[in-house]
């Protein structure tokens, strides 16, 4: 995507022309990393889709779970529950590589919403959230995922139905979230800011454990983006870090600097 540009605004006044640099923050040049995180993106979303078929005895098993799990007072189980490999990703870089502006511009070539008539069945591809600022908020990540999905679904009022009538407990309000999540095929949850996960003053590990708990019952992929500070979330130690990143960890560093006679990524976005 190119900004917009007339030769005739080179004679401009200096003002005005200053105004024009603005659009440079539109500029997007498609790079093998970009290709890369596209090709990862749909790899995830349609091996996450295998063997979730609405109206399936495995759909209902699911419901029935989170339902047992509910009436138990928890949320996610600590251990895989499907034999497939997990997966969850992660996209790390530093602040301003456009790590989240490739992500939503991929994904805007999916429809944010489906609707089946033969099934009557909303499907939502992808579902795009923030980590809680505190970093240790399950309440806060059950709330921005009821509320996403609201802002998709017509007359959802998920949020109004689970987290403002009565005073639902973490577990019971984020097995809610999760009924919600698996009720709409949810192909792909991407959670952004992961490095909010440092300002926990408890447990780091806590939110993302539980999220991974929840790819791994649900089937729903996940793809964690962060700064450099999301590393050492992701890396506390081996077992999180597989776990967290199944489908393996991509790191956006600097563009590359190369020589007039072997450019690489810098020279190319310069040009």
């Amino acid at each position: 995507q190119f900004p917009e540009f007339e030769p005739a605004q080179r004679d401009w006044q200096t003002h005005e022309r200053l105004l024009l640099v603005a659009g440079l923050g539109n500029f997007m040049l498609p790079m093998p990393r970009h290709i890369q995180l596209a090709r990862s993106l749909e790899t995830m979303m349609h091996e996450g889709y295998v063997g979730r078929s609405p109206r399936t005895a495995a759909h209902v098993r699911t419901l029935q779970m989170l339902y047992d799990r509910q009436k138990a007072g928890v949320a996610f189980s600590a251990t895989p529950h499907s034999q497939r490999t997990a997966l969850s990703s992660a996209l790390v870089g530093m602040s301003g590589m456009g790590k989240t502006v490739a992500t939503r511009r991929r994904l805007s070539l999916i429809p944010p919403v489906i609707y089946h008539p033969d099934l009557r069945v909303w499907q939502i591809p992808y579902l795009h959230i923030e980590t809680p600022h505190d970093g240790a908020s399950a309440k806060g990540l059950a709330h921005a995922i009821l509320r996403k999905v609201d802002s998709l679904i017509p007359d959802g009022n998920y949020y109004e139905k689970y987290a403002l009538r009565g005073k639902p407990g973490v577990e019971t309000l984020l097995n809610h979230a999760a009924r919600v999540l698996h009720l709409h095929f949810v192909g792909l949850l991407v959670v952004d800011e992961v490095q909010n996960l440092e300002n926990s003053p408890k447990n780091k590990q806590a939110l993302m454990s539980l999220l991974v708990s929840a790819s791994n019952d649900l089937g729903v992929p996940i793809l964690f983006i962060g700064t450099n500070k999301a590393r050492r979330v992701l890396t506390l130690d081996f077992r999180q870090a597989r776990r967290a990143t199944g489908h393996g960890q991509e790191y956006w560093d600097r563009l590359a600097k190369g020589s007039a006679e072997r450019p690489d990524e810098w020279e190319d976005f310069i040009n």
